[in-house]
């Protein structure tokens, strides 16, 4: 039932990357509770809807609305946790040496939660 599901997410793709971003806190909460929801039960099926967003939760995690960034913090967890993805890995590589401190606490903070959960295997994909 929800494998006919996955070929439509590529259009869901715009506008939750918008709502993300969007500057009303409760819009873009409302995203992430969304997005982390949808990565619970269609799991792998949304490694490429995950590719998207991720940039533009990682906009949104050094935001000084405090809503915004722990929604945004919390919405990446659950993406890495529920979709093992090797193609996420470059993402979080290229935010190492972003200037703001939050935002590289944090990318340390998901790069050593996905060392513990992942499999061996998804690591050397």
């Amino acid at each position: 039932d929800m494998e006919a599901f996955g070929p439509h997410l590529v259009s869901l793709n715009t506008p939750l990357t918008n709502s993300v971003k969007d500057l009303r806190s409760q819009v873009a909460r409302e995203a992430c509770i969304t997005i982390s929801l949808m990565t619970l039960k269609l799991g792998m099926q949304l490694d490429h809807l995950g590719e998207a967003l991720l940039p533009a939760l990682f906009q949104v995690l050094p935001n000084s609305a405090k809503v915004m960034a722990s929604s945004a913090n919390t919405c990446v967890m659950f993406i890495i946790t529920h979709v093992h993805a090797p193609r996420f890995l470059p993402l979080f590589c290229s935010q190492i040496t972003n200037k703001s401190a939050v935002v590289r606490k944090r990318i340390a903070d998901h790069f050593n939660h996905i060392l513990h959960t992942w499999s061996r295997s998804s690591l050397e994909r």
